[in-house]
């Protein structure tokens, strides 16, 4: 972990307690009630089964669709941004994102798309920001949700797998393929229940 100040460790600490939930039976229920929501307020169609929306939700939605409107329009000198790409829209992102910016960019593709975990991995890649950090979120979620039969073949042979030699330790350090099945190994041996905490944190169990 890399993270140096409070606010990356509340956003780990969360990311590791939604891997925990996920193995919860009801868990897939709440995520698709999420999805509805979400696909509501995105469309601004009339909710299904009386479900009712909150129409701060749907300003607020709104509101945070305008900068990235007049920076479309800015940019491609367009007079309709409903013609321009979604690839056109997305390059507007910027590259890096803050720990605080990217789980709820994870969660928002988690409540989406978690019904389709390969395609879910990939369009949270697509949105930009820290990629290798967001997939990384999402997969462990994903993960701990449906399992790993889904993961498709061609992901796994197609990884970088190479090793380098360490003079300090003389041992072999494994990067790619290798490391994540030692690491899954690894992580595999942990009890989730618990977790380190740091001075003034509160302790889940």
């Amino acid at each position: 972990m890399t993270n140096k100040c409070d606010k990356e460790f509340d956003m780990d600490e969360l990311i590791s307690l939604c891997i925990e939930q996920m193995k919860t039976r009801e868990m897939k229920q709440n995520l698709e009630y999420i999805r509805n929501q979400l696909r509501h307020l995105s469309t601004k169609e009339p909710p299904l089964s009386g479900e009712s929306i909150d129409k701060e939700d749907i300003a607020f939605l709104s509101d945070i669709g305008r900068p990235l409107t007049s920076a479309s329009k800015s940019s491609t000198n367009s007079t309709s941004t409903k013609s321009q790409s979604l690839s056109s829209r997305v390059n507007l992102l910027l590259f890096q994102i803050k720990a605080i910016d990217a789980v709820p960019l994870v969660m928002y593709c988690l409540g989406r798309w978690f019904r389709y975990p390969e395609r879910c991995i990939i369009n949270t890649v697509s949105l930009g920001g820290d990629t290798d950090t967001t997939a990384s979120m999402v997969g462990g979620i994903l993960g701990a949700l449906h399992g790993t039969s889904w993961i498709p073949n061609r992901w796994f042979l197609n990884l970088e797998n190479t090793k380098t030699w360490d003079q300090q330790t003389q041992t072999w350090v494994l990067f790619g393929r290798d490391l994540v099945l030692q690491l899954g190994q690894d992580l595999a041996c942990l009890d989730c229940r618990t977790h380190s905490i740091f001075p003034g944190r509160l302790q889940s169990n």
